[in-house]
């Protein structure tokens, strides 16, 4: 199977509107869809449903799968995320990304920690009770901001319930670790893949006058074509998710641009494209 290209769809125009966003990304070398949930857990059960009922319509009209959903919960929110679970567990979906506490609050690390980990072991019953996967991202200004912080958190966890989304790109900002060691760091929790890419750039003025930016896949700090091959070698299996800004969300050119650049990777790594 190798890596599967899929795309991220955030923000509130995109959200509401499945067909169009599906149809833009058709024929790209897009096959899959992760849909942002946000909070719409607290919506209720029915709000849900119909919601993911318009995006099953619309990936199923392009031939395109949905491998996961993307909320914006913490996992000691289980009310809410228990309605999200639900609805990923009836359409097969196997992998939730579920929110991580930020460090922000100038509490001392080894007790954010701490909490953290409690709240994820809590969380294993639930994600067991569904057979739905709960997955963190290694993410910039949380708990989990690099491979060794999220193996931290989850080490003893049970790796059938609970997993780590690798991230590159966000480990340009913060977290930035040899891409061999990451994959291996993460060990059995390495469970998703977020593709993306940026760098630094110098803004006079500002202090610390440097800052981080978002790139085209190839143009970035992450090599692309390093990261499969560290996946590659360990037997990663299943979707590359592409992230963009916003402002990109509906550009086509740049989606069959970098989804293009992930297929090139991923087949020098994998030895097939998918």
């Amino acid at each position: 199977m190798g890596i599967i290209p899929g795309i991220i769809v955030g923000g509130p125009v995109a959200l509401r509107e499945p067909e169009n966003f599906c149809a833009l990304v058709a024929g790209t070398g897009i096959r899959g869809v992760e849909v942002c949930t946000g909070v719409f857990g607290a919506a209720g059960p029915t709000e849900l449903s119909a919601f993911m009922d318009r995006w099953d319509r619309a990936t199923a009209a392009h031939d395109l799968s949905i491998p996961s959903l993307n909320c914006s919960l913490l996992p000691n929110q289980r009310d809410d995320l228990r309605a999200i679970f639900r609805v990923a567990a009836d359409r097969g979906i196997a992998l939730v990304k579920v929110d991580v506490s930020p460090y922000d609050s100038r509490e001392p690390y080894e007790r954010l920690l701490k909490t953290a980990r409690e709240h994820w072991t809590d969380l294993v019953p639930l994600a067991r009770e569904f057979e739905v996967k709960a997955v963190a991202e290694v993410h910039p200004k949380i708990v989990c901001h690099s491979p060794s912080a999220m193996r931290r958190m989850l080490d003893g966890l049970p790796p059938d319930a609970v997993g780590a989304i690798l991230d590159p790109g966000n480990m340009v900002v913060e977290g930035w670790e040899d891409m061999y060691e990451a994959v291996a760091i993460l060990g059995p929790y390495l469970a998703h893949l977020h593709v993306k890419n940026g760098a630094w750039q110098r803004t006079p003025g500002k202090r610390p006058p440097w800052e981080p930016v978002a790139t085209a896949l190839d143009d970035g700090l992450v090599d692309w074509f390093e990261v499969c091959a560290e996946l590659a070698r360990v037997g990663f299996e299943g979707y590359g998710i592409l992230e963009f800004l916003r402002e990109n969300m509906d550009n086509r050119e740049w989606i069959a641009r970098d989804t293009q650049h992930l297929i090139a990777a991923a087949a020098s790594a994998y030895g097939h494209v998918d």
